[in-house]
C-alpha cells in the first residue's frame, strides 16, 4: 500500500473542487489565455501604437489564441482527471482522510 504525499493530497483537494464543472474550468482558462497572451502579443506586434490597429487581424489573433487556449485547457483537464483517477485508485480510506 502506497501513501499519498502532501503534494498529492493538495492536488486531490484542488481537483475535487475543479472537476465538478468541466466546462467552467475550460472556459475560464480559455478567457485567461486570451487576456494574458493574445492581447499583449497583438500589442507587441503593432508596437503599442493604437492608431495602427487592424481589427480583422486583432480578431484573428483573438480567435487563434482562444482556440489554442481551448484545446490546451481540454488537454489539461484530461491530464488532471487521469492523475486524479490514478491517485484515488490507491486506497479510498486514505483519500477520504486527505479531504
Amino acid at each position: 500500500m502506497t501513501t499519498t504525499s502532501d503534494r498529492e493530497q493538495k492536488f486531490i483537494k484542488y481537483w475535487v473542487r475543479r472537476r465538478t464543472n468541466k466546462w467552467q474550468f475550460i472556459w475560464r482558462f480559455t478567457a485567461f489565455w486570451v487576456l494574458l497572451a493574445a492581447i499583449p502579443s497583438y500589442l507587441f506586434r503593432i508596437d503599442f501604437k493604437l492608431a495602427g490597429i487592424n481589427y480583422a487581424e486583432l480578431l484573428f489573433t483573438l480567435f487563434f489564441y482562444a482556440l489554442m487556449g481551448f484545446l490546451y485547457s481540454r488537454w489539461s483537464f484530461k491530464i488532471n482527471e487521469r492523475r486524479y483517477i490514478n491517485l484515488t485508485d490507491r486506497d479510498p480510506a486514505e483519500i477520504i482522510k486527505a479531504l
